[in-house]
């Protein structure tokens, strides 16, 4: 069996394709203030953003608490969501990983 086959013998037991969202990476709208930046990936068609949260990203992991629910409100006015961010986190001890996860599992 090739690989072609063997991809579209899987699709086809997954059943009817689900769009999935279109993200842009918010770091690529950086130079922007978040809700200026929201509202442009929304105008260029994005879903949804994967907002930075590390050290200079969107959103600092030591304001994690304050800014990520502001900026997660700030997305859903501009008509975008929020499925995912991009962290510094590697372990465990990385600075904030707890204070990130916890707030992240309550949005």
């Amino acid at each position: 069996m090739t690989r072609r086959h063997f991809s579209l013998a899987l699709a086809a037991a997954a059943g009817p394709a689900t769009k999935s969202p279109l993200c842009g990476f918010s770091k690529h709208f950086q130079w922007l203030p978040l809700p200026e930046a929201a509202q442009l990936a929304a105008a260029i068609g994005y879903d949804g953003f994967d907002l930075t949260l590390r050290r200079n990203g969107h959103i600092e992991p030591a304001r994690v608490t304050e800014d990520l629910p502001r900026a997660v409100k700030q997305c859903k006015a501009a008509g975008i969501d929020v499925p995912m961010v991009t962290t510094d986190i590697v372990d465990p001890q990385s600075p904030h990983a707890e204070t990130v996860v916890k707030t992240l599992s309550q949005l």
